[in-house]
């Protein structure tokens, strides 16, 4: 009886080890595609996407490009303006605003 209840208890803690393998597998291709949705879409906001947008495919007078944020953000901070007047004038957090301004020197 004791070997019985060894082989049931090691075929249950198998079981078990196997599930959370599975869990772990899936939980980590969620977080792959959440990490991949969230890089399409900063370079998406960066412009780094290939191709014109497809509102701009169509229409000559919507495929002139309009002044990105961030990159007037950066010429900004490069030309050493402070970290609330970039914030307020272009529109992004104040966080990234002092992360340019402490980055102003980096190329970019």
């Amino acid at each position: 009886m004791n070997l019985t209840y060894a082989i049931l208890a090691l075929l249950g803690f198998a079981i078990f080890l196997q599930f959370m393998l599975w869990h772990a597998q899936r939980r980590g291709l969620r977080l792959v595609r959440e990490h991949g949705e969230r890089l399409a879409l900063l370079e998406k906001r960066l412009g780094l996407g290939t191709g014109a947008p497809p509102s701009a495919q169509g229409n000559p007078a919507a495929a002139r490009p309009t002044p990105d944020p961030l990159q007037q953000a950066v010429a900004l901070a490069r030309a050493g303006r402070s970290a609330q007047e970039i914030a307020s004038s272009c529109g992004i957090s104040e966080a990234e605003s002092e992360l340019l301004v402490r980055m102003r020197g980096a190329p970019m």
